[in-house]
């Protein structure tokens, strides 16, 4: 697929909710790369957050055409907390949007919290994609993958290990395991006593182990 045959098949709004971040922000860079020529990334990229959103801009702004580039890309972060007015501009907006624009909608909740106009809106003119922390298994297949892709393998027990101690979010797992990749330095494998010896156990001592101690 060519890359304008990429800027043709994004859909007009997406609606982005979950409690993994990462695979958010992942998924948003996919948008980023299809929808926005290079070099012009910066005039035709407009990005609002709870405090700053001015749904009208907003909505301007995707009624407006791109400079140099086949789309306009528009993220509105915060938008489980979307006002009942700011809901009926977009989707005032949405029964008819520009064919030349891409409206990302990112909520970190864990379900898609907007009215129903809205949320219809979403569903009939783009896609709504749901983004949970991955189960034990799909995790432990992930920190292999990204441990192949900076060079190295990991056994079992160190994957298990890493993600005891990192918890289930991919961005702190990932930032882990690029530490304890530093620390092996040239070894092709990780194994458990890297993780333990990388200092990651940052688990707070319970009273009663602390009463040990001192004892």
């Amino acid at each position: 697929m060519t890359t304008q045959d990429k800027k043709a098949a994004l859909k007009p709004v997406y609606y982005f909710y979950g409690t993994e971040d990462y695979l958010i922000d992942e998924a948003l860079s996919a948008i980023k790369s299809s929808a926005l020529a290079p070099g012009f990334e910066a005039m035709n990229y407009s990005a609002f957050d709870r405090v700053s959103l001015d749904a009208e801009e907003a909505v301007s702004m995707a009624g407006t055409f791109p400079a140099f580039s086949g789309k306009r890309l528009i993220v509105i972060r915060g938008a489980g907390s979307l006002k009942a007015f700011e809901q009926e501009l977009f989707s005032a907006y949405l029964k008819d949007p520009a064919p030349f624009a891409c409206l990302v909608f990112i909520s970190y909740s864990y379900k898609m919290d907007i009215g129903e106009t809205l949320a219809g809106l979403i569903r009939e003119k783009g896609e709504v994609r749901q983004f949970k922390h991955l189960d034990r298994a799909a995790l432990m297949d992930w920190v292999k993958r990204q441990a192949k892709s900076i060079g190295k393998a990991i056994s079992s027990n160190a994957a298990h290990k890493l993600i005891e101690l990192a918890g289930p979010g991919l961005r702190g797992v990932k930032a882990e395991l690029e530490k304890i990749a530093l620390f092996a330095g040239d070894k092709a494998a990780i194994d458990e006593s890297d993780v333990e010896e990388a200092g990651l156990d940052i688990r707070e001592e319970t009273i009663f182990n602390l009463t040990d101690a001192i004892g």
